[in-house]
């Protein structure tokens, strides 16, 4: 909660930040591209430390760095200091995924008895087994999925859509001031459909949760239905750039807002649960991948969007991203038909590797 919060409650206020601490909006950009940095390398150390000594230390450690962070935040009253502090709070606020189980003194009082219940079913044999091997967090293991074949897909294509999500949100208010003359409190009100159509999404459309088999083809589940969002969110997307470069009435972009906001969140929840699906050995390791592919890409794009719209204008712009997203459609459809195939030859290989 805390970490997109924090993230998207500084765009609606990127103008005036720019012109109270008397600076650009491509340094107030640069504030956000810096966020995005801390927020794909913190994951790769805590995400990987919560799987192996749990979340409550981490979050503790993390909560505290970003609750000074924030006291500091609405202190300062310069560039410099502006800067640091939203690298200081992106760390505070980036833990990984906290689905993975607590171990150790980090279990509940439930916990513990239930796995005591579960070590005393156990032939005696076996009950060494209960006892998990002490280690250290390793912070480059995220790294590892990057070069796993399905893995990867899903973590390219989930960066290219929270690329175009941040551009677009960041850009939001900036270009309602512009072109269409807004006040600041109006701009931040154009947020609104954007937020709907993401909450309507998560009702609307809910990813079915399959078994876990080995041969269960869970990349066709959660894909197959949002395959089709591809293209309804590469046309809304050219859309809006296109629909607010010639200034047509202000109602057609709050609709394509909507709409884009319903289609990219539900590809987001698709391949967030493909993700986990894939890793449910080590969600937190898989989140600090998702993390770290998706804040690299959004923060090369966020450094160059205010470039780019000032050259080439809002509709080549945003027809960019929409091409970018639809190339997200035969890699998609790459997923659902090889990914079984890899995902079983992965499992074979741990099998092999394990006896």
């Amino acid at each position: 909660m805390f970490s997109p919060m924090s993230s998207f409650v500084f765009y609606p206020a990127i103008t005036s930040l720019a012109t109270s601490l008397n600076v650009t909006i491509g340094l107030i950009n640069l504030a956000i591209t810096t966020y995005m940095v801390v927020s794909g390398i913190t994951p790769a150390i805590l995400g990987n430390a919560a799987d192996k000594i749990g979340r409550r230390p981490v979050y503790l450690l993390a909560l505290t760095v970003y609750l000074l962070a924030n006291i500091g935040l609405a202190l300062q009253n310069n560039f410099a200091a502006l800067l640091v502090l939203r690298m200081l709070q992106s760390a505070g606020s980036s833990v990984g995924d906290g689905s993975t189980p607590a171990a150790g003194i980090n279990r509940t009082l439930l916990s513990l008895l239930s796995k005591k219940q579960d070590a005393d079913a156990r032939p005696s044999g076996e009950r060494d087994e209960v006892k998990p091997r002490a280690s250290w967090p390793n912070p480059l293991a995220c790294l590892k999925l990057l070069f796993v074949k399905d893995v990867s897909i899903v973590l390219l294509c989930n960066g290219i859509f929270y690329m175009t999500y941040c551009c677009m949100q960041a850009s939001l208010s900036t270009l309602f001031i512009d072109i269409y003359g807004y006040e600041e409190l109006q701009a931040g009100l154009v947020y609104i459909p954007f937020g709907l159509g993401c909450l309507a999404s998560v009702y609307l459309w809910e990813a079915a949760r399959p078994g876990q088999h080995d041969d269960f083809p869970i990349e066709v589940a959660r894909l197959r239905s949002s395959f089709y969002l591809v293209g309804v969110t590469a046309a809304a997307t050219i859309s809006y750039g296109w629909v607010v470069e010639k200034q047509v009435h202000v109602a057609v972009t709050l609709v394509l807002q909507a709409i884009t906001g319903f289609s990219i969140s539900a590809v987001f929840v698709a391949l967030g649960t493909l993700l986990t699906d894939l890793n449910p050995d080590r969600p937190s390791t898989a989140a600090a991948s998702a993390n770290i592919v998706r804040c690299a890409l959004a923060a090369a794009s966020l450094a160059a969007l205010q470039p780019v719209i000032d050259s080439v204008g809002a509709g080549w712009c945003f027809t960019i991203f929409g091409l970018l997203c639809s190339l997200c459609g035969p890699m998609l459809l790459l997923e659902m038909r090889m990914g079984p195939r890899w995902r079983r030859a992965r499992g074979a290989a741990k099998g092999v590797s394990g006896g």
